[in-house]
């Protein structure tokens, strides 16, 4: 039982790849591999995010050595940090160059930034006491037409989450105390997307 404590506390330190334990003759035989530390890390194709912006989110998730853990939280939140900028189709892959006689390894992120995705339509449903207009000049998403050519029509999915907030305190601010919003979004093969908001406005 002891020797699975000290399993679990070693492998939450999220410093080895592997560990063993042993009782032996009274005492623990304890064998561990360390992750390779992180000695230099490389970015290939990032031209939206810069060198010192992709560093500071590897610095600040403690990106320190070669755990799959870490890589994978790197890569996942550099993506939502792209879809914060309308980069919906990014994909990252990484290689690896290992040195056994330090246990170090140098990581390359290769990264393929794709297309903007932009706005088609947004589509509103179940308002039936406050109109599309009104509804649409709330939120933050926007379509190009005649009457907003200069529109930033690029699909940010944390913009979607924050109109569905501020279709919802609209309403309250109008009586509609049981507001109830969602949101959908249809992709489409032109990169670009459909935003659908359905409401439920609940009783006045």
């Amino acid at each position: 039982e002891y020797s699975n404590e000290i399993i679990k506390a070693l492998n939450e330190s999220d410093l080895f790849s592997d560990v063993a334990v042993e009782f032996i003759n009274n005492k623990y035989i304890i064998t561990v591999k360390e992750f390779p530390n992180l000695n230099k890390i490389y970015f290939k194709n990032n031209d939206r995010l810069k060198k010192d912006d992709l560093e500071l989110i590897a610095s600040e998730l403690n990106l320190t050595n070669y755990n799959p853990k870490y890589i994978n939280l790197f890569i996942s939140e550099t993506k939502k940090l792209y879809q914060s900028f309308g980069y919906n189709n990014v994909h990252i892959d990484y290689s690896e160059k290992l040195y056994p006689e330090s246990n170090t390894v140098d990581l390359t992120f290769n990264i393929s930034e794709g297309k903007i995705t932009k706005i088609n339509s947004i589509i509103i449903s179940g308002n039936n006491s406050i109109s599309n207009q009104d509804i649409r000049d709330t939120i933050k998403s926007k379509t190009k037409s005649i009457r907003n050519i200069f529109a930033n029509n690029n699909y940010k999915p944390n913009v979607v989450e924050r109109d569905k907030s501020l279709i919802q305190n609209y309403y309250k601010n109008n009586g509609f105390l049981d507001i109830f919003v969602e949101s959908r979004i249809e992709y489409l093969k032109t990169n670009r997307v459909n935003i659908y908001f359905d409401i439920n406005e609940g009783v006045e």
